[in-house]
């Protein structure tokens, strides 16, 4: 019997599907911040929620190396801090934990593109030949020259991730930065302008999330939260969601919930 067709990917969190049900198959999203906000993360949360949901993920990466996504992804599966899995100091427990993980993984429909020379010839070479569902484009500032965007060059590449969704029928999720605000406004949620040249990826975008940490710029602030601000969504429905975020594991949860243990098997 064939898998059914693949239709979309929903967010892990339930405060967040209430705006964002689903990342449809054939659309583009776009997931903005400032640098350090946890973009990646947010990204690897979600990739990982549709890998567990047997759904083919395919990571594009401009920004870090294959085995550093690697450990990302396998830290918020099996619970263990990032630096923890890089150095190897792990508890025998955790280590039966990772061991597990690493089958799990094993099965499941997990391909990165590691800083392609070539991002859409690779990508459709990639969804040419195998299973299709979600596509992450991390991210466009890294992947693109800097000096191409800020001539225009975002309008062709949104074209270009458009018509790769709708080709393929794949969801794609495509982070970028934002730009930077006058030091009057330091620290302040994202708005909508601060797209600024890449602009014209929201446009082409069905849904476009911008994310926020106000402990970032003062630890005070709503510590240990990420403000997801979606400003745009397939349903008309905008608005603002806080998540309790767990950056070393690129984890994130509604505030009510505490990640579930590991099972022990």
């Amino acid at each position: 019997m064939n898998p059914p067709a693949f239709t979309g990917v929903e967010p892990s969190q339930p405060s967040v599907q209430r705006l964002v049900p689903t990342l449809k198959a054939g659309s583009l999203a776009v997931l903005a911040s400032r640098t350090t906000i946890g973009k990646t993360a947010w990204a690897v949360d979600l990739a990982r929620h549709a890998l567990t949901q047997r759904l083919p993920v395919l990571y594009c990466s401009g920004r870090e190396q294959s085995h550093d996504l690697g450990i990302r992804f396998l830290a918020g599966a099996v619970g263990i801090d990032n630096t923890d899995l890089i150095t190897g100091q792990l508890s025998p427990e955790a280590s039966q934990r990772l061991d597990r993980a690493r089958g799990k993984f094993d099965g499941l429909h997990l391909d990165v593109l590691d800083h392609p020379h070539d991002m859409f010839g690779e990508l459709q070479e990639h969804l040419a030949s195998g299973p299709r569902g979600l596509v992450v484009i991390d991210d466009i500032d890294a992947l693109i020259d800097p000096t191409e965007l800020h001539k225009g060059g975002a309008e062709p590449i949104a074209q270009q991730l458009t018509c790769l969704a709708r080709d393929w029928q794949v969801s794609v999720l495509a982070l970028t930065q934002l730009d930077r605000v006058p030091d009057a406004e330091y620290g302040r949620p994202p708005q909508w302008t601060d797209l600024g040249v890449r602009r014209p990826l929201a446009d082409h975008a069905e849904t476009v999330i911008l994310l926020h940490r106000a402990d970032f710029y003062d630890p005070k602030d709503c510590p240990g939260q990420l403000q997801v601000h979606v400003v745009k969504s397939a349903t008309g429905e905008t608005g603002e969601v806080a998540l309790a975020a767990h950056l070393p594991t690129s984890v994130f949860t509604d505030l009510a919930e505490l990640p579930a243990a590991p099972e022990d098997e």
